[in-house]
């Protein structure tokens, strides 16, 4: 899976967690080690749980509005991770969980993360460069920033 960098660090330091263990299941794959594979297949759950709890404890800290969509979203790669875990511990090596652990997970990861995280990222980044007090930003919204025009003061005529 190709690093998908979001430029908030805070997001892309785990994401490198979760490739690294994607690619450490994707090697176990290809050396046909079924039970190197059953314990790769653990570890991936067991970051991208932790990885996710922890990004949607950081969006509720900054009162991010599309938590709930964003929740959701990690509730189905959570759903299709744990799906592939299960039929790991069942199953042998089959060329369709080969293709799961090779092309499916890193793709639905890369796609949540250009998808989703990346508006996420956004938003926290402007936080982070706000100069005002956290509880004056609370109420703002991205979008209605954006679109505000300043305004422009009359200036009377110079005296002479």
């Amino acid at each position: 899976m190709a690093l998908v960098l979001t430029g908030y660090g805070r997001l892309d330091r785990p994401h490198r967690d979760v490739e690294r263990c994607l690619r450490d299941l994707a090697e176990a794959v290809r050396a046909r080690d079924i039970v190197l594979v059953r314990g790769r297949a653990c570890l991936f759950v067991e970051k991208l749980e932790e990885h996710l709890a922890d990004e949607e404890a950081l969006m509720r800290a900054t009162a991010w509005s599309q938590i709930a969509r964003h929740t959701d979203c990690h509730a189905h790669l959570l759903f299709e991770a744990r799906r592939f875990e299960r039929h790991v511990a069942v199953n042998s090596l089959t060329p369709g969980i080969a293709s799961w652990a090779l092309i499916r997970l890193p793709e639905l990861i890369r796609f949540h993360c250009i998808v989703s995280d990346f508006g996420f990222a956004k938003y926290a980044l402007r936080l982070a460069q706000d100069p005002r007090p956290r509880l004056a930003r609370r109420g703002d919204s991205p979008v209605r920033r954006e679109m505000s025009v300043p305004r422009i003061r009359s200036a009377s005529p110079p005296r002479t």
